[in-house]
Parts: C-alpha cells; sequence; structure tokens
C-alpha cells in the first residue's frame, strides 16, 4: 500500500463521503475546491492538484475492497490527534 499526504487523506474522505450515494456532482467536487481553498489545512496545498487527487480516491474505490483501502491510506496519513 502506498502512502498518500495529510491533504490527500482530507480530500479521499471527502470525496468518500460525497460519492457515498453513488454518484459525485460537479456541486459537491466544487464544495471540496472551496474547502480546499479555504481551509487552513490546506493552505500549503497547490488547488491544481485537486482532480487528480480526487481521481486517485475514486479509482482506488473502484478496487475489490477499495473503501477498507481509503480508510487505512487515511489512517496512515492522519496524525493520531486529527483521527476521529
Amino acid at each position: 500500500m502506498h502512502t498518500i499526504s495529510h491533504h490527500s487523506a482530507l480530500i479521499y474522505v471527502m470525496v468518500v463521503v460525497a460519492a457515498s450515494d453513488g454518484v459525485m456532482s460537479d456541486r459537491e467536487m466544487e464544495a471540496i475546491g472551496r474547502r480546499t481553498r479555504t481551509l487552513p489545512a490546506f493552505a500549503d496545498f497547490d488547488s491544481e492538484r485537486l482532480v487528480q487527487v480526487a481521481q486517485e480516491c475514486a479509482d482506488i474505490l473502484q478496487e475489490d475492497d477499495g473503501l477498507n483501502a481509503i480508510l487505512g491510506l487515511v489512517r496512515e496519513a492522519l496524525p493520531e490527534h486529527l483521527r476521529e
């Protein structure tokens, strides 16, 4: 399993939640984009990478046991105090 940045981990979580109904709308992607541009946790994130990171997440979700893989990557990427 590869490792991801804390930025990617947070984006993966947002993508999983947004796609939980089986569809990821443009409106949901725009909301994620707004968050990556305004939240302090993304201060040093290159917003040009958002679509790429979201697509990486979507690709993993399509794999067998993809959700568990995403959750494992997120767990590894985030320090314990940021996990809930």
